[in-house]
């Protein structure tokens, strides 16, 4: 109902268009005003339209005309088209004829000679409304329809990128527990005291990592998410492990992506720590620099490049897809060997905070 009266005030203010036309061109003549056809003619014409406007959008939303519709729309909008044409200029006429007749003035013409006077005008021009018509509706409807698909294809990518994300991050959970549960294994025969601390520190960083649903979260939460990974190898490797962590104040409430530490340190363990027999020293640096947050871990292993494949394994590719879903061309994830000796794994985000 609301749709119908905006379209009676369209076609209202059309017949005022019409009508003001009418009145100045007689006036600028010094013609008298003829009320029936200048005005009264003009106003019927308009509401007749306001009708057949309602069946031409109908027309339009089952049979849409935008880019990818089908072929046949054409056709049917091209059928429909003189039958509105024709239905228009007739019921104007009748209506003008039957209205005048009722209140005691009716036209000088008969009803047939009336409508066959304006018939091939009204359907010729009845055809161009038509299209007139279609092309308002669809100037109005397309910014709704453009911004429409726009959020529902950023809605979609949203969802995409959450589902790809999630997927990555659960990747994770069955890598380190394999890595881990190897490593305890490893130790139940001989020590196996050690091996049920290290159960217990695994129990830890499975119920943290399954507890954490955000994509991101805070350096500060993201470290104690990294404490029992932590544990985990010192338990493994002892005094092998000299694991260290330099994170600057103002890097605390900075956001990463959940799980991203735990590979960066993963990484400097199986390629620097695990090859030699003495172990390494690993060093974790989280600071800020200008709009970026830079995170470094550091060995003093064999470094890359040294019958290594450091920078290739799961955790690393992992983390390398994880950043460019939500960093894209914001990110970097460097992998090289120290001058003095061992393997810098450095990491660039973008530095924000929740706030």
């Amino acid at each position: 109902m609301k749709r119908f009266a905006r379209i009676v005030l369209i076609w209202l203010g059309v017949a005022a268009f019409f009508i003001t036309q009418n009145v100045l061109m007689k006036a600028a003549r010094h013609v008298v005003i003829d009320w029936q056809w200048d005005i009264f003619h003009e106003i019927v014409f308009a509401m007749m339209w306001a009708v057949c406007t309602v069946v031409v959008l109908w027309a339009v939303d089952r049979w849409p005309l935008e880019p990818g519709a089908r072929r046949g729309s054409v056709w049917r909008h091209l059928g429909l088209m003189p039958f509105i044409a024709l239905a228009q200029i007739t019921g104007t006429y009748t209506a003008h004829y039957l209205i005048l007749s009722a209140i005691g003035h009716p036209p000088a013409q008969r009803l047939g000679a009336l409508i066959q006077s304006g018939l091939i005008w009204g359907v010729f021009t009845g055809a161009l409304y038509y299209w007139v018509i279609i092309g308002v509706y669809m100037a109005f409807l397309y910014p709704r329809l453009y911004q429409a698909q726009r959020a529902a294809a950023a809605e979609l990518q949203s969802q995409l990128s959450r589902a790809q994300l999630d997927a990555l991050r659960l990747q994770l959970h069955p890598h380190f527990l394999f890595n881990t549960l190897n490593a305890i294994a490893a130790l139940a025969p001989g020590d196996p005291a050690r091996a049920q601390r290290m159960l217990a520190r695994l129990g830890d960083l499975l119920r943290h990592t399954l507890d954490t649903e955000s994509a991101e979260i805070s350096v500060e939460q993201e470290l104690k998410l990294l404490a029992p990974y932590v544990e985990i190898q010192r338990l493994r490797f002892e005094e092998r492990f000299r694991y260290s962590e330099r994170v600057a104040p103002d890097a605390l409430p900075a956001m990463v992506p959940a799980l991203l530490l735990q590979p960066l340190v993963e990484n400097a363990v199986r390629h620097g720590v695990s090859r030699r027999a003495e172990g390494a020293t690993v060093l974790l640096t989280i600071e800020q620099r200008g709009d970026q947050l830079v995170l470094e871990v550091t060995d003093d292993g064999p470094g890359p490049g040294n019958g290594s494949k450091g920078g290739n394994g799961i955790g690393l590719a992992n983390t390398r897809a994880r950043l460019a879903q939500l960093y894209p061309a914001a990110n970097r994830v460097n992998l090289e060997a120290r001058a003095e000796g061992g393997a810098r794994l450095t990491v660039e985000i973008p530095y924000r905070t929740a706030d």
